[in-house]
Formats: structure tokens, sequence, C-alpha cells
């Protein structure tokens, strides 16, 4: 696993969000050398350089010099994935930032046009990590840089088709028209565009119900495929496809914007970057409101458009914009009433668990539990209820009161032995409650259930290598476990580099023990918090000294949230 491509250009994406650029180049550099054609590895690499050259203060020489590597990089990743969202933006990003000092006229108009020739392709492949919006409106920004007023006008149009609100696109058409006036008509000196490919011009039901049908099959593949990181996404995103070409082939399709939306949330888990997930669940707002265009009284839709504002909510809080997230509160919770009591038919479950969630984030605890009881009391043995007893048990968890919340828990598990969640809180409850022996045995059951389930293998291994009875420990389970789960993450979390260390305690390797702790109080002391830095200190004397670190049985578990 060491010398593993994936783990290297992982842990350099985690490098780059901490700012250590000098690290993630040597880690993106490690990926290459392993395997050549790796794009996301020169993606990695070209961004780390990037951001060097961005850094205030940089040098015009260094800065130049930095550009020129990321555009190479950025241009090996595009030739061996050549439909790759991430690095076309990248490059045209950059490529705009060239063309401002650049001084030989030729140079910076072949930076221009390299940049439209990436956001035309995003355009084409319909990527989600930029609005068409914004991607037309940014192609004539750049035709306004090439004099080209009258293309510029073009895109200005375009981008005002798919959002009429772009005040930025009107401003600019209406320049760009008036200087459009001015320019001779022999003043077009640049090529023409490449003509977009244009959807397909009679309605095809058939396809497009062939398209979906597809798609659905690959997100059923995705979800029942082995869990290497990369395997089950990239059947998500070809799924997406598959829709997305449905819809050409049938605009008024309903049923493959219901799927993409869907399978956007599925996305989100595989997302690591708040920004992006912020786009994924918009753009399931987007397809689900198309649908209720279509079809006013869509339960599913609004369900999941309620859904994906709760998740709007969630990750504009965690970046700290918490006023651009109230709005959202407001819209879901009105999407999922007028899905509950609105539309008069329909399994109204999913929408009364989704509100109590909305419910739950505002604090109304009450009106919570009425809204997961009401879905549990449509069918209180089906496993459809499964996320209600769920929800209601983690509730019953925050407020301390885990008999409580161990009842609904193993009822939801009984209903639905597959739940997940429902595995994950009740491991957790039974901590809470200092019954290691059976959280461990549930933390077990769960893992099995999903193998690649990186919180829940760091807290069974912590189990393992650390429960206060010598019984419930096992030193060789707790290394694999915490071993595969820094791996999944590239190594990178401080908490799971402390459970590794204490997964090799309990192997009586204090070599290793030692220099993983070492490493965790060298590496990430600026990223943990003082807490688990503090903690960390204290076992790595134990660990020097030759002594195990186990948890006193009087110490009580965190509470689920």
């Amino acid at each position: 696993m060491p010398g593993n491509s994936r783990v290297y250009t992982a842990r350099a994406v985690a490098y780059i969000s901490d700012g250590k650029l000098n690290e993630a180049i040597a880690d993106a550099q490690a990926s290459i050398k392993i395997t050549r054609r790796f794009p996301n590895a020169h993606n990695a690499l070209g961004t780390a350089r990037y951001m060097l050259g961005s850094k205030p203060g940089t040098v015009e020489s260094e800065k130049r010099h930095y550009f020129d590597l990321a555009l190479t990089d950025f241009t090996r990743a595009i030739k061996f994935y050549p439909n790759y969202p991430r690095a076309r933006i990248n490059r045209a990003q950059l490529q705009i930032k060239r063309a401002k000092y650049l001084e030989d006229p030729r140079e910076k108009a072949e930076a221009q046009q390299v940049a439209i020739a990436d956001y035309k392709k995003l355009i084409e492949i319909r990527s989600y990590e930029v609005r068409p919006a914004d991607a037309y409106h940014t192609i004539g920004i750049l035709y306004v840089g090439l004099k080209d007023f009258r293309q510029a006008a073009k895109y200005f149009q375009a981008a005002l088709k798919y959002d009429p609100g772009h005040k930025a696109a009107k401003s600019n058409l209406a320049q760009a028209l008036r200087d459009a006036q001015k320019q001779p008509s022999s003043v077009a000196p640049q090529p023409k565009p490449t003509p977009k490919p244009k959807p397909p011009t009679k309605v095809d039901r058939k396809s497009a119900q062939a398209h979906n049908d597809r798609g659905v099959a690959l997100v059923k593949q995705g979800d029942e495929k082995p869990p290497q990181r990369g395997r089950k996404e990239n059947y998500y995103d070809m799924a997406m496809a598959e829709f997305d070409k449905a819809i050409e082939f049938d605009p008024a399709f309903d049923s493959p914007r219901i799927n993409r939306a869907k399978t956007q949330l599925t996305r989100i888990e595989y997302l690591y970057l708040p920004n992006n997930k912020i786009k994924a669940y918009n753009s399931a707002v987007t397809d689900c409101s198309a649908v209720i265009a279509n079809a006013p009284r869509s339960l599913e839709a609004y369900t999941i458009r309620g859904k994906a504002r709760i998740g709007l909510v969630l990750e504009h809080a965690k970046i700290g914009k918490q006023n651009q997230a109230l709005p959202y509160q407001k819209m879901a919770l009105d999407d999922l009433t007028f899905a509950i009591e609105v539309i008069p038919h329909g399994d109204k479950r999913p929408a009364l668990v989704a509100r109590g969630r909305a419910y739950i984030i505002q604090g109304r605890k009450g009106l919570a539990k009425a809204d997961y009881q009401k879905a549990i009391d449509v069918d209180p043995d089906s496993p459809k209820a499964a996320d209600a007893y769920g929800k209601m048990g983690i509730l019953y968890a925050t407020r301390k009161d885990f008999k409580a919340a161990e009842k609904y828990l193993q009822k939801a598990r009984q209903v639905d032995p597959t739940h997940q969640s429902a595995a994950q809180h009740l491991g957790q409850v039974l901590l809470s409650q200092g019954n290691y022996h059976d959280g461990i045995a549930v933390y077990r059951q769960a893992v099995k259930m999903r193998e690649d389930w990186q919180p829940v293998m760091i807290l069974l291994a912590r189990m393992l290598a650390t429960a206060p009875d010598q019984a419930d420990r096992d030193g060789d389970e707790a290394y694999e476990l915490a071993e595969r789960a820094n791996w999944l993450v590239g190594y990178s979390k401080p908490v799971d580099l402390e459970i590794l260390a204490a997964a090799y305690e309990e192997q009586r390797n204090w070599k290793k023990a030692v220099q993983t702790a070492k490493d965790f109080v060298g590496r990430m002391s600026k990223y943990a918090s003082p807490a688990q830095f503090e903690r960390m200190e204290h076992k790595l004397k134990l660990y020097e000294a030759g002594k195990p670190y186990h948890i006193p049985k009087t110490d009580s578990r965190k509470t689920p949230e």
C-alpha cells in the first residue's frame, strides 16, 4: 500500500488543502513515478505549482516559471483524460491569469483561445464543476479580451438563456453590443468558434428510456462494487453521463432528471471539498425544479429537492457562511411540508424523515420527534421505517437517554438488518453506556456490511486497541483496520494516525508505536485539536516507556451526533 499511486495523490490533495505545497508536489511526483499516466496526480501537481506561483510576494520570474510548469501538468492531465473537468477548469483559469502578463499579442491571444476551448469543452460534457451560465459568461469575457465583441455578445446571450438573472452577463451584453456597433464588419480577426454539438432535433423517447435504464443499471453496479476508492464513483459518473444523454433525447422526460438528482446525493460522500458538494446539491435542486415545472405534484421531486437544500444548509455552515445557509432552511421546510401536506398520494415517509432532520437543524426537536413518529406509524414493521427508527434513536442519544436510543436503533436494525447508519450509531450508544463488548460486536457487523466505511473502521480499531477489558482487545485486527482506514484517506487525518499508533502498541510493536506517535506530533500538530495533541504527547511518553494505554473503565464514550 505505501507504493500505491492513489495514496500519494490523496495525500498530495490533503497537503494542498493544508497549504503545504512543497510536500504536495513531492507526493504528486511520487505518484506519477509509479503511474505515469495518472491524470489525478498531474492535476494535483499542477494545482500545487499554480498555488505556489500565486502566492503573494512571489517574484515575477518565479511566478512565470511555476505557471509554465502548471500549464504542462494540466495539459498532461487532459491528455490522459480529455473529459477531466477539474483539469480543464484549472488550465482555463491559469491561461486567463497568464494572458494578463504575456507581452506578445499572439501568445496572449493563444492563451485566451485555449481557455475558451476548455470552457466550451466543459459545456459540451455538461460538467457539474461549473454552471453553464457562468461558463458562457466567461467565454464572453474572453472574447471581449480578443476584441471580438460580436462573439462576446453571443455568449453573454447564451449565459442569460440559462440564467436570466445573471447580472454580470446583462451588463456585459449591453456593453458588448455597443462595442460591436462601433466595430467595422471587416474587423473579425479571430477564427470562428467550433460549433457546439447540437442536441437531437427530434424527441426520441425510446432512446431516452434506453439511456435512462443504462444509467440506473450503472448506479446499481456502483452500489455493489468493491470498496476501492475511485471505483464506485466512476460508476456513478458514468451513470450521470447516461442520464444526460437521456435528457438530450427527450428534455421533457422526468425520470432521468430524478435519477440524476438522486445520484448526485449518492455521490456527495465521495466529494471531499465543500464547494464541490455545494455544486452537486445545487445540481440536484436544478433537476428537481425542472421536474416540478413539468409535474407540479411530484412527491419525489419535492422530497429530493428538500433533502438537497438541507445539504446546502449544512455545507454552507461548514465553511462559515451561515447567512447563506438560512434561506435554504426555509426553502427545505417549504418543499418537504408541501410534499407531506399538499400532495395527496404517495409514500410520505422519506419526506417526514427529511423534515425531521430540518427541524433538528433548527433546534426544534419536538417537531422532529413528531415527524419521525408519523413515519414509523405508517407501517412499524416495514424496512422503510428503518430510517425513522434510526433518526429517533439518534435524537434520544443527543438527549443522553441512551436506553431509549438503544431501543429505537435496535428496532431499526430489526426491520432492516442492512441499515448502515443504525449500526454505526447503535455501536456508539452501547459504548456510551460502557458496554464495550456489544459495541465492538455491532461495529464488526457494520464493517462487514460496508468494507470501505472509514469512520466506523477507525472507531472499531480504537476499541480493539484500547478497550478496558483484555478480552475485547485484538491488536492484530486493530492494526489491519487502522492501516486500511489511514490508507483510504492518504494517512492525512490526525486522529487516525493516533489510533494506528495505539494498534501498534497493542501488538507490542513499541518501535512502530513511538514512530507513528512522533509522526503525529511532528507532522500533524498544527492541524490536530489541542486535546488530541495533549493526549498524543501523553501516549507517546507511555509508548517510549514500553507501557500501554487503555481506556479507563470509568471513561464514557462520546454521544453520536
